[in-house]
């Protein structure tokens, strides 16, 4: 019982703050919102027991791109001069495809085997299995991502620096 609550807490917050990311007119209150919807994205991994996607989603997202998009929205806020905001024009024709992508999206889950049990998987050791997969083969990416990261930061600021 408590994990349908917390389910059905952490899908309020997540629609509210994504419906709030694409419908506020201030640029950096959109990426405060988009945060907060990475971040409910990492409650319902917990939620699902996977707690080594949710550090994954709170490390590399909502910690990692989000501060360079912030960073960004506000470097280019002092560059320009002036605020920046985003209107949406296209609100109607949004929805519409979203809710039709909604609905197929429905259909294909209820269609498929997503929810039959498999043989063979007990659901024990998630975790240490996908721990094994990230940090074997794949370390490689995963470090080549945490440069980037650094590399667009140091970038952001050389060119953020003024020019004396």
């Amino acid at each position: 019982m408590g994990e349908v609550i917390a389910f059905c807490v952490l899908a309020v917050i997540l629609v509210g703050a994504s419906l709030g990311a694409v419908l506020t007119k201030d640029l950096f209150r959109s990426a405060l919102l988009l945060t907060l919807a990475l971040a409910t994205t990492a409650g319902f991994y917990l939620i699902l027991q996977a707690e080594a996607l949710a550090m994954i989603q709170i490390l590399l997202y909502t910690g990692g791109i989000i501060t360079l998009l912030v960073f960004a929205i506000m470097l280019t806020g002092k560059l320009a001069g002036a605020r920046i905001s985003h209107v949406s024009h296209h609100l109607g024709r949004s929805a519409v495809i979203s809710g039709l992508f909604f609905l197929l999206t429905l259909i294909a889950v209820w269609r498929s085997e997503i929810f039959a049990p498999r043989a063979g998987f007990d659901g024990k050791d998630v975790t240490l299995a996908l721990s094994q997969e990230i940090f074997g083969p794949l370390v490689l990416p995963f470090e080549i991502l945490s440069v980037l990261l650094l590399a667009a930061i140091i970038g952001a600021l050389v060119i953020a620096r003024k020019e004396e």
